[in-house]
C-alpha cells in the first residue's frame, strides 16, 4: 500500500483550484506531482542537515547581518619595525 500523505494532504485544496481554473485529470496529477517532489525535495534538506548534526541556529535562514565595528583609528605599531 502506498503512503502519500502530501498528495493526500494537499489533493482536496489542488481539486478545488483545478475545478475552478478548468485544468484536465492530468494538469491535476501534474500539480499533485509536483507538490509531492517539493515535498520530498524539502524533508530530504531536513534528514540531510539533522544527520550532519549541524546547530539549528546555525542556518542561512536564521542569519542576521549585524555591521563589523570598524574603527577609524590605525593601529600603534612603531615603524620602522625593531627586528
Amino acid at each position: 500500500m502506498l503512503r502519500l500523505p502530501t498528495i493526500r494532504g494537499q489533493f482536496g485544496d489542488l481539486a478545488i483550484d483545478a475545478a475552478r481554473d478548468q485544468m484536465s485529470y492530468l494538469g491535476l496529477l501534474a500539480e499533485l506531482l509536483m507538490a509531492k517532489c517539493a515535498d520530498r525535495t524539502r524533508r530530504r534538506s531536513e534528514r540531510r542537515i539533522k544527520a550532519g548534526a549541524f546547530p539549528r541556529e546555525k542556518s542561512l535562514r536564521a542569519f542576521t547581518s549585524t555591521p563589523i565595528p570598524t574603527s577609524t583609528r590605525l593601529p600603534s605599531t612603531p615603524w620602522p619595525p625593531s627586528w
